[in-house]
């Protein structure tokens, strides 16, 4: 009997080197916003694969290992409408045969994922109005006026 490995000589690939999505402020934190979803060419060990966030500052995401990506914090478009960060895909084999090269190591990939923040009507107007006991002479005789009743901001 004869029993053939594969050797781990293929890294995790994704689809697209950059990801994109959009998402509205007004999503609740905790929720899936996307899966990230690699290959790997290899088997058994040497294709399971795991995610994490590889760089990034203030990033409102987290990555599950999974793949999964939630809302980890609010986000608020008038502050930032674009986040980015770099995420990476690892496989379970150790070593990583790459070009000939053995590293002690797994094969990974990295990926560079853009959130863009929808804006939501969230501001609400703040109205200043005259004082109760305004008299406008002109709207009261029904002629036109250019005096405002009121001033929204």
């Amino acid at each position: 009997t004869v029993f053939v490995l594969d050797v781990n000589d293929n890294a995790p690939v994704f689809s697209n080197s950059r990801l994109r999505l959009s998402v509205s402020e007004s999503t609740p934190v905790g929720t899936e916003v996307m899966l990230l979803n690699a290959t790997d060419a290899d088997t058994a060990r040497n294709a399971e694969l795991t995610y994490a966030l590889d760089s990034s500052s203030n990033f409102p995401f987290a990555i599950a290992s999974n793949g999964s990506v939630t809302l980890s914090v609010p986000l608020d478009y008038e502050t930032t409408q674009v986040h980015t960060a770099t995420v990476a895909a690892s496989d379970a084999g150790i070593p990583c045969v790459a070009s000939g090269v053995i590293f002690q190591a797994p094969c990974r990939t990295i990926a560079l994922l853009t959130i863009d923040v929808i804006n939501v009507d969230d501001v609400r107007p703040v109205a200043s109005v005259l004082p109760r006991d305004t008299v406008v002479p002109d709207i009261l005789s029904g002629q036109s006026t250019l005096a405002p009743l009121a001033n929204l901001t």
